[in-house]
């Protein structure tokens, strides 16, 4: 066997891990005959391996999850060839018990893992794309390989209220097993997932799915993901395994990181309840051949005229058209005519640098053709398919204000909520005509407590919450009512410590922002109904009113659905 050694390069600051020899080039052609080539990896063709700890300078590649966010035992690359080696043709990234897991935390084990991107932003991201590496994954029991992407702002702006992991692969060496290593794990199960992390208070979501990859523990299979503005699509030996709609954090720069860490599995010990690190292979091997990006016509570092927007939609509201897309162009070019197929041969908007346009310079009654083309340095897009609209009074989305309701308090079961309820710290069980999301997940609950200002629990009227949606300045709530129908909405405010809170209410059309409906609640200390008759899509804002000196924040306690409004108890 060749001898291995890391050299510190002065130019670099990374350990630059050194090995002879050739073999022939493993990077294959693009995805797509449009891809152009923007990031290569070639492990078999490598003679050094530029990686450093935490901080990238001028090298590839760190060998941390980068802010010291790592969740398993990351060693920092070392003269003793661990945890990254090149031989045989490919990169091999080890778990193995050595010592450099200083914590005990895996009995010793640690393993390897490399990121494009260290925490202050420096290294390599990629907007759109295609994403590719050739891996062999080990698969005895504790394993958990992966190759992955995140989102390059969040690293820096810490203002963000959501960020975007995509899993292109992820196994596990426990995948099904149980107790004491039995039945014996399933690794060829190929793991693919999204998640939409929440942050600064926002709620998070993600979805994945396995898919049987035959040989991929005894073989080198390719896996990769596709970035677009529409869709993310994975592939498996460049075969499409799964496609979901692009999510907003997802169109951002994406950095890759590929690691072999322990866990992620079912717990195997003798009781199944945790891992058994004894019964992991010493060693275990992730086998990357090469690691790969190709740039797509959506991704602004594109050299070549971009893509046609995509998902293009029409909106009519008085006198206004709003238009949203998606797409990769550094700006939009917005063509509007008065009949099929005829848009102007100008623009009525160039350079637009968003997804979306107002137009405001339409009449009532009269019908308009929209298409949408994405502009770059190298010229414009075809244009988008056409969509068109016709203005006119908005029938959609109205809210009327039924009246104030101080006589039911926490008793609501016999007033509100026959077609569905947020009871805040409890249960929601909305109405199927019904989506409603939040600006906040931020929920304070007091202890339990018999005073009637508190709401009835869900599932018993004898028992009682005092609970909050809370932010320091604004909650807002965007409900649509999908059914055409008029409902009553009621949503129920509780100064519960009798602070003096103020809210000051907005109710604005979802898609236009326009207010439909506009007051202050006060004195609700002992609980106030606020009733309205809402229909369509439209937006709730309850936004901080009170003194400063009264310390408090915007505050929600109950959101109670049924059919259309009356008037609420005098």
């Amino acid at each position: 066997m060749s001898k291995f050694k890391f050299a510190f390069s002065l130019l670099l600051g990374a350990a630059c891990l050194s090995v002879g020899g050739a073999a022939r080039a493993a990077v294959p052609g693009p995805l797509n005959p449009k891809h152009q080539s923007v990031f290569v990896q070639d492990f078999t063709q490598m003679k050094t391996l530029a990686v450093a700890p935490h901080l990238i300078g001028k090298g590839t590649w760190i060998a941390h999850t980068p802010s010291y966010s790592d969740w398993f035992a990351f060693a920092d690359p070392g003269d003793d060839g661990h945890p990254f080696s090149l031989k045989g043709g490919y990169l091999t990234i080890r778990v193995q018990k050595d010592g450099h897991d200083p914590n005990n935390w895996f009995a010793g084990y640690s393993g390897g893992l490399l990121s494009s991107m260290d925490e202050k932003g420096a290294g390599f991201a990629q907007k759109y794309g295609y994403f590719e590496a050739s891996m062999q994954t080990p698969g005895g029991p504790n394993t958990w390989p992966g190759f992955w992407l995140l989102d390059a702002p969040t690293l820096t702006d810490k203002t963000l209220t959501e960020g975007a992991e995509i899993d292109i692969t992820e196994s596990y060496g426990n995948f099904g097993t149980g107790a004491g290593q039995k039945p014996a794990g399933d690794p060829e199960q190929n793991g693919l997932a999204w998640h939409r992390w929440g942050h600064n208070g926002a709620p998070g979501s993600g979805d994945g799915i396995f898919v049987k990859g035959p040989g991929i523990t005894t073989g080198f299979h390719t896996y990769g993901v596709d970035v677009e503005p529409d869709f993310i699509t994975w592939y498996f030996d460049r075969k499409q395994i799964w496609r979901i709609p692009t999510f907003a954090s997802a169109r951002r720069p994406m950095f890759v990181l590929v690691n072999l860490a322990l866990g992620g599995g079912t717990h195997n010990n003798a009781d199944g309840s945790a891992y058994d690190w004894a019964l992991t292979p010493i060693p275990s091997d992730l086998k990357v051949k090469y690691i790969a990006v190709w740039s797509s016509p959506n991704s602004p570092n594109y050299k070549g005229k971009p893509a046609a927007p995509t998902q293009a939609a029409a909106v009519a509201g008085d006198a206004k058209v709003a238009l949203t897309w998606t797409g990769g162009g550094l700006r939009y070019n917005i063509y509007r005519g008065t009949s099929p197929m005829r848009p102007s041969a100008k623009p009525i908007a160039a350079g637009v640098t968003e997804a979306s346009y107002l137009d405001t310079k339409v009449k009532n009654g009269a019908t308009y053709y929209y298409q949408v083309a994405a502009v770059n340095s190298y010229g414009e897009s075809p244009r988008s398919p056409e969509v068109s609209a016709q203005p006119g009074v908005s029938k959609s989305a109205s809210a009327v204000y039924a009246g104030d309701d101080l006589k039911t308090q926490g008793d609501w079961r016999s007033v509100y909520g026959a077609d569905g309820y947020n009871i805040i710290g409890d249960t929601a069980h909305y109405p199927s005509y019904a989506s409603v999301s939040a600006s906040t997940s931020n929920i304070f609950t007091w202890a339990p407590s018999g005073d009637k200002r508190a709401l009835e629990k869900s599932d018993s009227a004898k028992e009682r919450i005092v609970s909050e949606l809370h932010a320091d300045k604004t909650v807002m709530l965007d409900i649509d009512l999908t059914d055409g129908k008029p409902h009553k909405v009621a949503l129920y405010f509780l100064d519960w410590d009798r602070k003096g809170e103020v809210n000051d209410i907005q109710i604005k059309d979802a898609v236009f922002g326009n207010v439909l409906d506009s007051r202050s609640f006060a004195s609700f200390a002992d609980g106030k109904y606020g009733v309205w008759t809402l229909k369509g899509h439209v937006q709730i804002v309850v936004t901080n009113a009170a003194p400063a000196a009264a310390n408090s924040q915007a505050t929600l306690s109950g959101l109670f659905f049924g059919s259309a409004a009356s008037a609420p108890p005098p």
